[in-house]
């Protein structure tokens, strides 16, 4: 033990040369080599002694000489470290590598009117066989285990950072790569802007007709202005004496080989890319149109599509001769249904109203959310009249509607106004069709709601 107020002085250790420490040869040397560095109180511990008379720059020379030395002190993970905190000294022990086998040594050395300093041996650590790392098992995918659990699942880990452990068999059923066989027309111009159109093995015509398998409302497109082939080489198109002709890459033609990446242009305004694809990628196309033209909440079409078919509508109603009718309607007091019952009711309620609208309307007809409660109706070939009766079927239909949220059943009524083409006098715009509708669903709302104006 060392005891707090001694102060051990290296250099009168018989294993400290003139030159410095440790100067003897391996073999004079003691098996073992402590140094001992202990903090002493500023006073000298005896009295003619100074400060350089302490342990303090032996201690140094030792750490020098071992540093120096390696392969006679060494220090290696046999080393062990004491610290007595009461008596503030750190004490180290290292073994010399040439040496198996330690004798025991003990030495003393005192101090006038102290202490001594004793150095008793430490038995030699025992050696340790070292144990390779086996190599890791690489199990096959065919072996199925069940997910462990995670080490920190029980110590209150959030669920958000924990990362989901799947098993095998949903690895398995990623998406395989799959051909390329899906030939596809997606718009990258004009109305209806990413309509992706898969072409079929038999001859598929383009146009204004109605019998056209691609209908283009689009100004300047002819009745039956294109249509393509499938051959053993290919896609083939050909212009069917268009009134604007078709393009391929930017020139015109009469008869073309379609290629990958090939953008085809009927008229000034329908831009189309003609593009080869898988089923995967083809859904992906579709999914991204479907939810740039429907809104999030309904699925109902979203203002952008309405305002872009409107116009579509009428330009077909002008060619044809035929009139085409418009509907507005909105939910009576919706805000007191917010109020009342909540936001998420409402939410519940705009859903089950657009699911009553889709289940009675016709394929060509246009349903689209216009604005908060509003609703819009794009009805081709319908005059005024029948645009009333529809909107009076509608309404019945939305008041004989019941919602379920949370365990309550809510109700509400509609008011609805129409407008047609045909009674527009000074402008026939979409802007003038709008504007008559919503005049008159006011209209309808002012004189009592739950009601139908197709007039003033």
């Amino acid at each position: 033990m060392v005891h707090a107020n001694e102060a051990c002085e290296l250099s009168q250790r018989p294993d400290r040369g003139e030159d410095g420490p440790l100067t003897r040869s391996p073999a004079k040397q003691s098996p073992w080599q402590r140094v001992v560095r202990c903090r002493l109180n500023r006073q000298p511990s005896a009295r003619g002694s100074s400060k350089k008379s302490h342990d303090f720059a032996a201690g140094q020379d030792a750490r020098e000489a071992t540093r120096k030395k390696p392969d006679v002190l060494r220090r290696t993970s046999r080393q062990r470290r004491s610290v007595n905190h009461r008596q503030h000294c750190h004490t180290y022990m290292a073994w010399p590598a040439t040496l198996e086998n330690a004798t025991d040594v003990s030495k003393k050395q005192g101090r006038s009117g102290r202490g001594e300093a004793r150095f008793e041996r430490a038995d030699p650590p025992t050696a340790r066989k070292t144990v390779l790392p086996s190599k890791p098992r690489i199990e096959s995918l065919s072996e199925e285990k069940p997910p462990e659990s995670h080490p920190l699942a029980d110590e209150g880990e959030d669920a958000d950072e924990r990362t989901a452990i799947v098993s095998l068999s949903e690895l398995r059923s990623a998406p395989r790569r799959q051909s390329k066989d899906r030939h596809l027309l997606v718009r990258v111009r004009g109305a209806e802007l990413g309509r992706v159109s898969r072409l079929p093995p038999e001859p598929f015509r383009i146009g204004r007709s109605q019998d056209c398998e691609l209908w283009l409302g689009d100004d300047g497109v002819s009745r039956k202005h294109a249509r393509i082939v499938q051959e053993p080489a290919g896609y083939l198109i050909e212009d069917t004496e268009s009134a604007n002709g078709t393009f391929v890459q930017g020139q015109r033609v009469s008869r073309q080989l379609l290629r990958d990446g090939d953008v085809i242009q009927f008229g000034p305004t329908a831009v189309f890319r003609y593009t080869i694809t898988d089923e995967s990628q083809e859904a992906l196309l579709q999914q991204l149109y479907d939810a740039s033209v429907t809104d999030a909440l309904t699925s109902a079409h979203n203002r952008e599509h309405f305002d872009t078919q409107l116009r579509s509508e009428l330009s077909y109603a002008r060619r044809h001769k035929v009139d085409v009718s418009l509907a507005f309607f909105d939910v009576d007091h919706f805000k007191r249904v917010n109020d009342t019952y909540g936001h998420q009711a409402g939410d519940a309620v705009l859903v089950g109203l657009a699911n009553t609208i889709r289940g009675m309307i016709r394929n060509e007809d246009v349903f689209a959310r216009y604005g908060g409660e509003e609703f819009a109706l794009i009805l081709r070939g319908i005059d005024g009249v029948a645009a009333h009766t529809v909107g009076e079927r509608l309404r019945e239909r939305v008041e004989a509607m019941r919602v379920e949220h949370e365990g309550k059943v809510l109700s509400v009524t509609v008011s609805v106004g129409c407008s047609s083409f045909a009674e527009l006098v000074d402008e026939k715009t979409p802007e003038a069709l709008v504007s008559a509708a919503d005049k008159r669903l006011y209209a309808a709302k002012h004189a009592g709601r739950n009601r139908v104006v197709s007039r003033g």
